[in-house]
């Protein structure tokens, strides 16, 4: 998906966390172990991750949730699940505390939209 800016066309990856409500987790795929290559946020070139939940939107900078994600570690909520799915996705689950603000902004609340080129 891209939306344009400005002039500017900015790629998004989007997700949805469909069990937010009842977990406050965020899951974030990161390595492919079948394929031994980056998966998810490892391996999307899009400029924005953008996650939707029942109840708000959130986007970050994928460079910057690359970063994040890279020096995740479990402890303090995190978990590193391995094979999950159809046994092809290694991801870390990650407490809504750790992301909303701190790394991720809310979209559906941001009324200058060309603060996601200044973001």
């Amino acid at each position: 998906m891209w939306v344009e800016v400005d002039g500017k066309r900015l790629t998004c990856e989007v997700k949805t966390e469909r069990k937010h409500a009842q977990t406050r987790n965020i899951c974030l795929e990161y390595w492919n172990p079948r394929s031994n290559k980056p998966s998810g946020v490892s391996a999307s070139q899009s400029h924005l991750w953008v996650t939707v939940l029942a109840d708000s939107i959130w986007c970050v900078r994928t460079e910057e949730l690359k970063r994040f994600v890279s020096a995740l570690a479990p402890g303090d909520g995190v978990r590193r699940l391995e094979r999950i799915g159809d046994g092809n996705s290694n991801a870390f689950i990650v407490p809504d505390r750790l992301l909303l603000g701190p790394v991720y902004f809310r979209l559906d609340s941001e009324l200058d939209p060309l603060a996601l080129i200044r973001y």
